[in-house]
Parts: structure tokens; C-alpha cells; sequence
């Protein structure tokens, strides 16, 4: 999904999510956390080392730098580890895992005009006039849904 980008303040209004965007969220959670689980057995198999011991290096390493070192790794085989790397974490993953942090660290700060609940990202854009504005995420419930079906 195209993200779209306004060069207006958008005005937002008090709203609750409802309960089937909720049950989404959750969903988007959890399968993102099996994703991050197989990236790690993906580094273990990768580097001929066992699972505990990858634990152990990887730590709480953040799952983009996770798909950098199963890149690194798999660039230095032979076989297509490469490729599958490359169709499996494209750019509707990052689109994905955008969502879900946006929906599991951001606080829901109300809805706008065209019906999408906005969530603040840990980015700011360039500070000005002694500004430093965030960036925020704009879903619909449907998107978060479908997110969520994209990840399982």
C-alpha cells in the first residue's frame, strides 16, 4: 500500500478503535514476532550455529539489522539464500512492520477527515523554527486489517 503524504496539518477527532482493528493489532503483533523468530533461525542455519547460541550473539538486535546479517550471511553461500532473502523481505514487509510499530509503540491520536486513525512514529522531519515535528502514520481499520492477514 502507497503511503500518502499531505502538506496540511490534518485535524483529528477523538476515536476508538473498534474491536475488529483491535483483534487485528493483535494479530499484526504476534505474526510479526514469528517472522522475527524465523529470521533468527534463518541467521542459526545460515551460520552453522545453533539456535541458543544465536540468542545469545543476536540479543535484542533490531529486526532490520537481524535481515542485514541473514543478507550478509547468505551472500556468502553458493546456494539462493540470497534470492529467497530478497522476495521474502521486500517493500511491502517494511510497509508491515511500519504498521506495526506504528500501531503497538504509537499512541492512537485520533482519526482525520478521510477515516484514518493516526499513530506518531519515532521519526521527526528536520526540526524548524525551533520545531522538531513527528511524523505520524494514518491507517484505516481495514489497512490494519489487511496488514495483519500480510504478515500471517
Amino acid at each position: 500500500m502507497a503511503r500518502s503524504y499531505g502538506n496540511t496539518y490534518a485535524q483529528l477527532k477523538p476515536a476508538k478503535l473498534p474491536k475488529t482493528c483491535l483483534t487485528a493489532i493483535g494479530r499484526l503483533v504476534r505474526a510479526c514476532a514469528e517472522i522475527e523468530d524465523l529470521v533468527d533461525l534463518c541467521i542459526a542455519t545460515l551460520a552453522e550455529i545453533s539456535e541458543t547460541k544465536a540468542t545469545i550473539l543476536i540479543g535484542r538486535t533490531a529486526v532490520t539489522r537481524r535481515i542485514e546479517i541473514a543478507e550478509q550471511l547468505a551472500s556468502i553461500r553458493t546456494d539462493k539464500a540470497l534470492a529467497v532473502r530478497k522476495g521474502a523481505f521486500n517493500e511491502q514487509y517494511y510497509d508491515i512492520i511500519d504498521c506495526r510499530n506504528a500501531v503497538a509503540h504509537g499512541t492512537l491520536l485520533g482519526k482525520d477527515s478521510n477515516g484514518n486513525f493516526a499513530f506518531p512514529t519515532a521519526s521527526t522531519a528536520k526540526p524548524q523554527d525551533q520545531k522538531a515535528m513527528r511524523y505520524v502514520f494514518g491507517y484505516t481499520a481495514e489497512q490494519i486489517i489487511k496488514f495483519a492477514e500480510r504478515a500471517e
